[in-house]
């Protein structure tokens, strides 16, 4: 009788099932910016859900498990929690006189919530060939100069 083996036990060779617990959490901690995962390291969190790191990185690389990934890192980052919590640090920020960062952050927060709008530069389209050589000169003297200004 012939026997067939497999260098690896079944678990460790496994695809990851959309249903199993173990993938839903592994992919909830992917998504946790990893200053706030828990455990730290791969390795440890192999360990948690009783898999190895192995199984993990094979996971990681397989197609429909990327996908599932992708789909729950959109809904996190997109979360409203989180949108708050990105606010709240730039509220914090722009109100901090001590902060360098106090007028940027002031500007991206006030241009967030819609009190301040991006300055728009009128445009005035004008055929250049019917354009005198005073007024070109004009223009191109304009723009030298908001050139300084601005380097200045």
């Amino acid at each position: 009788m012939l026997v067939w083996r497999c260098a690896e036990p079944y678990h460790q060779r496994m695809k990851p099932n959309p249903n199993d617990w173990r993938v839903e959490r592994y992919i909830e901690w992917l998504c946790t910016p990893p200053v706030q995962r828990d455990p730290s390291s791969t390795e440890e969190f192999a360990k948690s859900i009783e898999l190895t790191a192995t199984i993990l990185r094979r996971w990681r690389s397989d197609d429909d498990f990327v996908k599932a990934w992708e789909r729950q890192y959109r809904k996190t980052v997109g979360n409203p929690a989180r949108i708050m919590a990105v606010m709240e640090a730039l509220v914090e920020t722009a109100s901090d006189r001590t902060d360098p960062r106090m007028v940027p952050a002031a500007k991206v927060y006030l241009e967030a919530v819609g009190k301040l709008r991006p300055q728009a530069e009128q445009i005035q389209a004008k055929d250049v060939r019917k354009m005198s050589d005073d007024e070109l000169f004009k223009i191109l003297a304009d723009r030298a100069e908001q050139a300084i200004s601005v380097s200045d």
